[in-house]
């Protein structure tokens, strides 16, 4: 008997297969998307090569390269944010616990204390909170003084050590209102005091404002500055129109033309809490990796096919004529690359998260950005690809190089924006999943048909609602590890924004309400001038402006069209053992029957997300 030999698949294959099996699930609607976006950014790369002046097409590459690492910065305006939101929610815990304070404060200012980073438990976020408050402290405490100080008595009074501490904080508060009229210069000048007179326990408070302050700013920045560079790309009209299609079918003709222009009126963006910019600055920076991967596309498969040319130079509109079979092995290129690409930016993320950051080549710590060499990412591609690469893309694309050392450090720069800003967005989903039991309707989309990951559903104060993928395990251990079970709160009236063709109306654009919306939902809900087939889902955008006007689809049915509305219970979903659960009144949670499906099977990681 002859043993038969075993089929050897070398690693080249194993990419590619895997790029082919993604494009072939979605092929026809890629190679449309890809000929769109050639005619939405050949204007942009005009508008670059104009500005640039190259002389030739080496130098408009470079040119590319160049303004790619500029519109990438804007990725990182929330950098920290997701680090601050979780301080702040450190910071609110101790303010409700000060006696844990204490305990923590003690433990810190141990000697043989030290700090682990790589704790992301709930209590390892207050232990690295404490021990930040408790290093830069002193510092603080000289800022605050010399403000207070500037008064001598209050200075007197501070520092006479003859007096218990509690006398001298009223004696301040005594003299304050005497010598200044203004009510706020009272509380300031009360709450310095108390920081210099108790310590850090009261700096907390003070803390408090200070990181809602740094959120909202880097919140807003993020917003503004996304929005700007997807009109500068041609994106954003493209979104404007498919939501005035979209709200036309609905009913309201006239809504999307009445959106907010952020750029030209961003103090709107001051009438939104901090968690909704939360979930707005989410949903930005979510277009915002989808807008540079249709960018990056495009431009890779232009450059890719020697097009730069005959198009910036000659004036030809070359890309027009490009065959369906040439577009779709670029894009089995594009999808091979992406599998190195993506696994070297992930290893080199955990690694900067970690600290681990000595091995990395080119390592350049920036404002709110790192930068690094791709000089290993190349030279491992070559190693493990070359040959079989070249061989196999000069069949399918013999008019490209081909050369795997060019287009993987070119693939790279153009796609590792579109991994960070990802990779940012999920963090921030992560520390908004642990206060979605505050929003007004928040939580897992049951009807969600993605198995690999949940659907979360946010009402916020916006156009529209949000509704962002997060992965499966980074879900649940984050939210476990902050709120201490696995009981995720359910988003309830999903079924409100399906179409009439059986499709879920999907956020083309989110922003602020401006008041002429919410004139047109008020008008349209009391009048009832809706067509039949959308009266669901007008009403729920009127909550989502008004949390007091509640859908049908969240009221419990026996009291609709009664004074008195009730709201339908609560409802949970547990991540352990896939049951459903209420609250009693008590706040303990009570196993129910489920009344809607759910597709929770975990599966492999989907390709490119």
């Amino acid at each position: 008997m002859n043993q038969s030999k075993k089929s050897t698949t070398t690693p080249f294959q194993t990419t590619l297969s895997k790029a082919q099996k993604y494009l072939a699930t979605k092929e026809n609607l890629s190679i449309s998307r890809l000929k769109k976006n050639f005619k939405t950014i050949i204007p942009y790369l005009q508008s670059l090569f104009n500005r640039t002046n190259p002389v030739s097409t080496n130098e408009f590459e470079k040119a590319i390269i160049e303004d790619c690492k500029e519109y990438s910065k804007i990725v990182f305006e929330s950098s920290f944010v997701n680090d601050y939101f979780i301080d702040l929610l450190s910071c609110r815990y101790f303010q409700k616990h000060k006696n844990e304070f204490d305990i923590y404060l003690e433990k810190v200012r141990d000697p043989n204390f030290k700090l682990d980073a790589s704790d992301q438990s709930f209590e390892g976020h207050l232990k690295s909170y404490v021990y930040m408050l408790n290093d830069n402290f002193p510092e603080y405490l000289e800022d605050i003084k010399s403000s207070l100080f500037r008064d001598n008595i209050v200075y007197q009074i501070i520092n006479n050590n003859r007096i218990p501490s509690q006398e001298r904080l009223k004696l301040v508060t005594d003299y304050v209102k005497k010598a200044y009229p203004n009510k706020t210069t009272h509380e300031r000048v009360i709450k310095y005091s108390k920081i210099v007179l108790y310590g850090p326990r009261e700096y907390l408070e003070y803390d408090e404002e200070n990181l809602i302050y740094d959120l909202s700013k880097d919140s807003k920045n993020s917003i503004l500055k996304i929005i700007e560079q997807s009109k500068k790309f041609g994106f954003y009209e493209g979104y404007s129109q498919l939501q005035e299609n979209q709200f036309r079918i609905l009913g309201l003709p006239n809504y999307a033309s009445k959106n907010a222009n952020l750029l030209e009126s961003p103090q709107l963006l001051d009438n939104l809490s901090l968690e909704d910019l939360f979930v707005l600055n989410c949903f930005w920076l979510n277009r915002y990796s989808k807008d540079l991967d249709n960018y990056g596309t495009a431009v890779f498969v232009l450059k890719d096919l020697n097009l730069f040319e005959e198009i910036f130079f000659k004036g030809n509109n070359s890309f027009e004529k490009i065959p369906d079979k040439t577009l779709k092995n670029e894009l089995i290129k594009y999808g091979f690359l992406n599998y190195p690409t993506t696994h070297f930016i992930k290893r080199r993320e955990a690694q900067i998260d970690n600290f681990d950051t000595s091995n990395i080549k080119g390592f350049s710590r920036h404002e709110n950005f790192v930068t690094y060499s791709y000089d290993p990412l190349v030279n491992q591609a070559e190693k493990k690809y070359g040959t079989d690469y070249t061989k196999f893309f000069n069949l399918s694309l013999p008019q490209s190089s081909n050369d795997i050392r060019e287009d993987i450090r070119f693939f790279a720069y153009l796609y590792n924006p579109v991994i960070s800003s990802y990779s940012i967005k999920v963090l921030l989903l992560q520390a908004l999943s642990t206060q979605l039991e505050n929003f007004k309707n928040a939580g897992i989309v049951l009807e969600n048909q993605n198995s690999n990951k949940l659907l979360l559903g946010i009402d916020a104060s916006l156009t529209f609602p949000i509704f962002e993928h997060l992965n499966f395990n980074s879900l649940k251990d984050f939210y476990i590890a902050y709120i201490g079970n696995s009981k995720v709160p359910i988003y309830d009236g999903s079924k409100d924004f399906i179409s009439l063709t059986g499709d879920y109306l999907s956020t083309q654009l989110a922003l602020p309400v401006t008041e002429k919306q919410a004139e047109i939902l008020k008008q349209t809900c009391k009048k009832q001038t809706y067509p039949a087939h959308s009266k669901n889902t007008v009403q729920h955008l009127y909550f989502l402006k008004d949390s007091s006007r509640l859908p049908d689809s969240l009221t419990v049915p026996e009291t609709i069209g009664t004074k008195k509305r009730l709201r339908l219970p609560k409802r949970y979903l547990d991540l352990e053992d896939g049951k459903f659960y209420t609250k009693d009144e008590a706040g303990a949670f009570i196993p129910i029957a489920p009344t809607s499906p759910t597709n929770l099977i975990k599966e492999g990681d989907e390709y490119g997300d």
